[in-house]
């Protein structure tokens, strides 16, 4: 038995875990990455935009807080659900925005042929259809803006894709399981080694008694 054999058994334990943290951490964090990034890309494939942003939220956070709450999930729901709000008033106001950019630039038009051809007549017909136009575009938008933008929601949840996207849904949770299995093996290994640094010292500890 080497004068050093206590050490020696000390650092071959300390390497075991040495072994295990460096085997097995890089391709953890890797494989819960992915998870959570898919995770989120099939509720955005799904149309569930506001469940997919807290999903992102809750994994930032648990990554770094550690589990949360059901009060701490419940006020990144709320606060995901205002911003929602916000940018659902955004898009109404760009939408109003672009009725009268449209209208302006179809003004501008107007105003260039009435300059190229100095047709009065052509330039007061045209304004008359153009007041038309505007004033209609924005009878749609006080009417149905707010149910045109929902419909417009709601179709990205219900699109031809929801036979491919269950398929790809099961070939995520098909991947899942492989690198599971990758994972049970890693763990394997380390274990083996644990067994084989405590047999190593088991028999020279039965050796050191007989003699």
């Amino acid at each position: 038995k080497p004068p050093n054999w206590q050490e020696l058994v000390t650092r071959a334990e300390q390497l075991k875990q040495v072994a295990a943290d460096t085997v097995n951490g890089p391709l953890n964090d890797m494989l819960r990455a992915s998870e959570e990034q898919r995770a989120q890309q099939l509720l955005i494939l799904q149309g569930r935009d506001r469940e997919a942003a807290v999903l992102a939220i809750i994994q930032q956070r648990q990554r770094d807080m550690g589990p949360l709450n059901e009060a701490q999930i419940r006020q990144i729901e709320n606060m995901v659900a205002s911003e929602e709000r916000i940018n659902d008033l955004l898009q109404k106001r760009q939408d109003i925005l672009s009725i009268y950019s449209a209208s302006i630039g179809d003004l501008r038009g107007a105003l260039e042929d009435l300059f190229a051809t100095g047709d009065g007549g052509g330039f007061l017909k045209n304004t008359e259809s153009l007041i038309k136009q505007f004033r209609s575009r924005l009878a749609v938008e006080s009417i149905f803006g707010d149910s045109l933008r929902a419909l417009e929601k709601k179709i990205r949840g219900k699109t031809p894709l929801d036979r491919e996207i269950e398929d790809l849904a099961r070939q995520v949770d098909g991947l899942e399981g492989e690198a599971g299995r990758s994972s049970a093996a890693l763990k394997l290994f380390t274990d083996a080694l644990a067994t084989a640094t405590a047999d190593i010292k088991g028999a020279v500890d039965r050796r050191d008694a007989d003699a």
